[in-house]
C-alpha cells in the first residue's frame, strides 16, 4: 500500500536534513512491487531497491522506519534492516546494505548494530544479509534497466496502464516479440505508457525479458510466459 504524500513528503524533508550533516545523495521515486513511494539515502540504498524491484526472486519487501530491539553484545540495542524480503521460496531475508569498505569493517569488528540485527531476524525466522557494493555490481545491468522501469511506471502513476497491458498481452500472445514491434502495434504517442505496462507485465510474470545482461532498448525481446 502506497504511503500518504504527506508521509512521504515528511520524510524526504528528514532526509534531506539529515544529508546537511553526512555526504550522501538522498533518492526519491514510487516502488511499484514494494508499493510505496521512497527517500532512500545513499546510491548503495537506492540501487538495492532497484535489484529488488527486478528480481523475480523477490516477491514482495518493505523498507522499515522504526526501530527494534535486538541484544547486542553488551545488551539491548535499537537497529533497523535496510530491507526485509520475502523470496519466492517463502524464505524471509533481513538485509543490511553497506558499501564494500563498511561491509569489510563490519566483518573485521562485529558490530551491535549487526548482532541486534541477527538477533532480531532468529527471533522473527529470518536470515539475515549483508548486501555490499560488490554484491550490487554483479546485477549491474538489471539495476540499470530497472531505473529506467521505474522512471517510466513513475510517469504512469496517474494513468490507468489496464488497457496498455492488455495491448501488450494480446501482441505478445503467441509469439515473441521486440519492444518496437509492440511499440508500433499500438496509436502513437503513447510509448511511455507502453513501456511502463511492459515493465509492470515482466515485474507481475505475465512476460519474460532478458533485463539481466541486456540493456533495454528497441530491440529487446519480449516473451510469453507459459505456464507450467
Amino acid at each position: 500500500m502506497s504511503k500518504p504524500a504527506k508521509e512521504w513528503q515528511a520524510e524526504l524533508r528528514s532526509a534531506i536534513q539529515r544529508r546537511g550533516r553526512r555526504k550522501y545523495d538522498v533518492w526519491t521515486g514510487y516502488a511499484p512491487k514494494g508499493g510505496f513511494y521512497f527517500s532512500l539515502q545513499g546510491t548503495p540504498n537506492y540501487y538495492h531497491l532497484l535489484w529488488m524491484e527486478g528480481d523475480p526472486n523477490v516477491v514482495s519487501y518493505t523498507i522499515p522506519s522504526k526501530k527494534e530491539i535486538g541484544r547486542g553484545s553488551d545488551g539491548p540495542q535499537g537497529t533497523i534492516p535496510d530491507a526485509i524480503c520475502t523470496l519466492r521460496s517463502n524464505e524471509v531475508e533481513w538485509r543490511e546494505v553497506k558499501t564494500d569498505s563498511d561491509a569489510a569493517q563490519l566483518r573485521k569488528n562485529s558490530s551491535d548494530q549487526i548482532l541486534a540485527q541477527i538477533d532480531l531476524a532468529e527471533k522473527y525466522q529470518a536470515k539475515w544479509r549483508l548486501v555490499t557494493t560488490a554484491d550490487l555490481n554483479k546485477h549491474s545491468v538489471l539495476i540499470q534497466n530497472w531505473r529506467q522501469g521505474l522512471a517510466y511506471i513513475w510517469s504512469a502513476l496517474d494513468f490507468d496502464l489496464a488497457p496498455f497491458e492488455y495491448n501488450v498481452r494480446f501482441v505478445v500472445m503467441d509469439m515473441p516479440r521486440t519492444v518496437s514491434q509492440v511499440l508500433a502495434s499500438y496509436i502513437p504517442n503513447h510509448e511511455p505508457l507502453l513501456l511502463a505496462a511492459i515493465f509492470r507485465l515482466v515485474q507481475k510474470g505475465v512476460l519474460d525479458a532478458d533485463l539481466s545482461s541486456k540493456v533495454f532498448g528497441l530491440e529487446t525481446v519480449l516473451y510469453p510466459r507459459r505456464v507450467g
